[in-house]
């Protein structure tokens, strides 16, 4: 769990340490579940046809 907490506060830096402690106090005292979603069948939808305007352009 240290690891997954660590990679979204920051890996590494001693500076995060205590804000780690912190959440995985907070975590253990509260009722979690993680869950790996695996899927069996990757779609995509090619939304250009739509002709809807793009961010980045």
């Amino acid at each position: 769990m240290r690891r997954i907490i660590e990679k979204y506060v920051g890996r590494g830096d001693p500076a995060n340490d205590d804000a780690v402690d912190r959440y995985l106090t907070m975590m253990h005292s509260e009722v979690r579940m993680l869950f790996k979603v695996t899927p069996h069948r990757w779609r995509a939808v090619d939304l250009s046809e739509l002709g809807a305007a793009r961010d980045d352009e």
